[in-house]
């Protein structure tokens, strides 16, 4: 009898067993998306936002002395895009789901349980007929395989924790074209509409001289074509500026209209580096970009994963205490498993894993050969860019020169007006030349800042590079 109060004394400290281990399973909570309402949270997204004041001043390091500011400038408008921006979303829910791999890795194999009962009809002698066989196991894992798990899971939760900083900066990257792209047209439609200004005083001179006769109609009807091609730029250049404030909110991951009414700074679209690139700068993007350094991190986990598979050449043990009930006997064992090396040794999962690692290796040098490919063709464009920059000024003086003549002659009644609109004409084309190279100047200064990974411009730290104004 004592045999059978022992067996249920066991059956019921299994059942306790069990039952512990499911009192800490995680329920599933469900969590739906509404379309509507995620479109209705969007369009509900504002600039001013308290959320957005309390990031930019945890950024910053210091409290925003007025809110909003008046003008946003490069700075404030990349901190706003980074509390935004959906890739920025995406990439940090990447590297949350690297970082539960690590939870993952480092969690212990579970013991199984299992519960074989048996029924003997041939039972006999008032021995009871119940035969209850219940083995416990233990998975042990054997030359570190979980440490060589756990590396590869912190490895690769670091080089998504890099793509955070790439994404970052592609971020700031598509903001600040957005906002050059903005500065080119705002201070194009002021050159076009003095361009307009000017032919349509050119058209008024023609009206008198077509009115007393001086000129024929086709003569007229001529000289009004400049005067149309100017006023349709200037409608043209209008719409550009609304087009690319809404790419400038689209970059940010906000509506149109949170971006519409804003001031905008461009106090650093303003500045040309004027010096050569520093060589540290060079170096350090070498050895620091946010890029390379996810790729060597995911190097370091194809090397913990090829360590793990050479570790898979020795077996685990399974260690199996079991305890068998046997028609009122209590019986106790102690069993050894552990899988035997014969028909392989784990050759075709360490290969896999050398390949990777080789192919990690091949991917990091690639980037790097990219980058510093990049840099050199990004540093070439951007000085050629900056002597066509020079001969437009060069241009641009020669035309303001010729101008200041022209209207010292027309005071003195040397010439007439439309000898003086003809040269400040003159002088507002190559006004229009200059913006263009100067703009094409900063977006190859937006390619080399995207090959060194940094701000080049508007940092206390780079005073070497030389800084010039618009």
């Amino acid at each position: 009898m004592g045999r059978i109060v022992i067996g249920k004394v066991a059956g019921t400290a299994v059942a306790g067993l069990i039952l512990a281990a499911m009192a800490g399973c995680v329920s599933f909570h469900n969590k739906s998306i509404s379309p509507k309402e995620s479109a209705n949270s969007f369009e509900s997204r504002r600039l001013d936002a308290p959320e957005v004041k309390t990031f930019i001043a945890s950024s910053l390091g210091h409290e925003m002395v007025s809110w909003p500011p008046e003008q946003w400038n490069l700075e404030l408008l990349t901190l706003a895009a980074w509390y935004y921006n959906p890739d920025l979303k995406i990439a940090r829910a990447n590297w949350e789901l690297a970082k539960a791999g690590i939870v993952t890795a480092a969690e212990f194999p579970n013991p199984s349980l299992g519960l074989t009962p048996q029924y003997d009809t041939d039972a006999t002698g008032g021995l009871s007929p119940w035969v209850l066989n219940v083995p416990l196991n233990f998975l042990i894992e054997t030359v570190g395989k979980r440490d060589y798990r756990m590396d590869t899971a912190r490895n690769l939760s670091a080089a998504a924790q890099w793509d955070i900083s790439t994404t970052a900066w592609q971020v700031r990257s598509s903001l600040r074209e957005a906002l050059v792209n903005v500065y080119s047209a705002v201070h194009k439609e002021e050159i076009l509409a003095e361009q307009l200004r000017l032919q349509s005083e050119l058209v008024r001179l023609l009206e008198k001289q077509l009115k007393h006769g001086q000129i024929s109609r086709m003569e007229f009807d001529k000289g009004r074509i400049p005067e149309d091609q100017a006023r349709l730029s200037v409608v043209e250049i209008r719409k550009q500026i609304d087009e690319n404030r809404a790419a400038l909110a689209e970059t940010m991951g906000l509506p149109e209209a949170a971006t519409s009414q804003i001031g905008l700074s461009f106090t650093c679209i303003e500045i040309l580096p004027s010096g050569q690139l520093p060589a540290r700068i060079r170096t350090e993007a070498l050895l620091s970009r946010p890029d390379l350094l996810s790729l060597l991190c995911t190097y370091d986990a194809a090397q913990s994963a090829l360590q793990l598979e050479i570790a898979g050449q020795y077996p685990n043990i399974v260690l199996g205490p079991g305890y068998e009930f046997d028609q009122g006997q209590n019986k106790w064992g102690l069993q050894f498993n552990a899988a035997l090396p014969v028909f392989n040794q784990n050759a075709g999962p360490i290969a896999q894993a050398e390949a990777k690692r080789k192919q990690a290796a091949e991917k990091f040098e690639a980037q790097q050969i990219k980058v510093i490919g990049n840099i050199d063709r990004a540093t070439i464009r951007y000085n050629k860019w900056l002597e066509v920059l020079r001969e437009a000024d060069t241009i641009l003086a020669r035309r303001t020169e010729q101008e200041k003549a022209a209207q010292v002659r027309f005071d003195a009644g040397d010439v007439g007006r439309a000898e003086l609109l003809s040269a400040k004409l003159s002088r507002n084309a190559a006004e229009l030349s200059r913006l263009d190279a100067f703009i094409s100047a900063q977006q190859a200064l937006g390619l080399l800042e995207d090959a060194v990974m940094r701000p080049l411009i508007c940092r206390s730290n780079d005073q070497e590079f030389g800084q010039a104004g618009m």
